[in-house]
């Protein structure tokens, strides 16, 4: 990971964290983790990224930044091939 950040550093402008369980996207915080997850409740997640990458961080629970994903990129996006719209 470190050689692809240092050579995207430059023209990355924010970075989008997916976190399984239920999130606080307002304060970037991991509010309740399931098993698989463990550790993270109450973890400033938005706060630790930005100020170890240098960027602003958001934070989302990990389905929807996943269907963000898609839409932006993906099939779920207007005119792809494997989109409905």
């Amino acid at each position: 990971m470190r050689s692809l950040l240092d050579r995207h550093r430059a023209s990355l402008a924010g970075v989008g964290v997916g976190a399984a369980g239920v999130v606080d996207p307002t304060t970037g915080t991991v509010l309740v983790t399931a098993n698989s997850f463990t550790g993270w409740a109450g973890y400033g997640v938005t706060d630790a990224v930005a100020a170890r990458l240098g960027v602003p961080a958001t934070l989302d629970n990990d389905v929807n930044a996943f269907l963000l994903g898609e839409v932006a990129a993906g099939g779920g996006r207007r005119g792809s091939p494997t989109s409905s719209a």
